[in-house]
């Protein structure tokens, strides 16, 4: 996702963010490595994407909960500790 300076392109009545979002949750847990090795990236907004789509994988991305632990208890932002 952060590869695609475009992603908030509308794409119809959706951004490229959004539908590339439903792809990854469509994988499902085969997208959660990627998706986790991804969480320690500088882009707040990004991250937050993130972890929105291993919250739609839901139980399939408990490989997830320890990296979503650090962050929801880590000093960081308020905001992405909320999110987490």
């Amino acid at each position: 996702i952060e590869k695609l300076p475009f992603a908030a392109v509308p794409v119809g009545p959706r951004t490229v963010a959004e539908v590339a979002g439903d792809a990854l949750v469509a994988m499902g847990e085969s997208a959660v490595p990627a998706l986790v090795d991804r969480l320690d990236q500088p882009s707040d907004e990004i991250r937050q994407r993130l972890i929105l789509v291993l919250a739609r994988i839901g139980p399939a991305a408990k490989r997830a909960l320890p990296k979503l632990r650090e962050i929801a208890t880590g000093r960081g932002d308020r905001n992405m500790q909320y999110v987490a």
